[in-house]
Order: C-alpha cells, then sequence, then structure tokens
C-alpha cells in the first residue's frame, strides 16, 4: 500500500475518531448535573479546532506522502 493511501486512510479514522468523542463528550457534558452550563460549548470549540487542525495540515502530509512515494519508485527503478 502507498503512503498516499496510508495517508488518506489514517486522516479519515482520525477525523472520525475525533468525531465519536466529539459526540460522547457532548453527552456526557450535557447529562451531567454538575458539570459548567458552558461544557458543550467549550468541547465544541475545542474539538471542532482539532479537527480543523487535522484536516488543515493534512493536503500538506499528502504531498509529503506522494513526493516519498515518487523518490522510491525512482530509486527503485534506478539499477
Amino acid at each position: 500500500m502507498s503512503r498516499r493511501k496510508r495517508v488518506i486512510i489514517a486522516v479519515i479514522v482520525l477525523e472520525v475518531l475525533l468525531g465519536l468523542g466529539w459526540v460522547w463528550l457532548s453527552q456526557v457534558a450535557a447529562g451531567g448535573g454538575s458539570s459548567n452550563p458552558d461544557a458543550p460549548r467549550i468541547i465544541g470549540q475545542v474539538m471542532g479546532a482539532a479537527m480543523g487542525i487535522l484536516l488543515g495540515i493534512s493536503p500538506l502530509l499528502y504531498l509529503f506522502a506522494r513526493s516519498n512515494d515518487r523518490r522510491a519508485e525512482e530509486s527503485s527503478r534506478k539499477p
């Protein structure tokens, strides 16, 4: 499996895990009687920022993986 495919799969898996964690944390915060009333808003901001940062750096990760795939392909062609 190429590095490009691994990067895409890893980004998708991480985004899904962050999304599930977001849902779980917001349910815990909404259901808990002793939590801060601003907890769902803060959880949303933090998890949204984490997901945004991951999606922001994913094109760079993809480009690095693509260049590594090209280098590996070129070095395998040389005798």
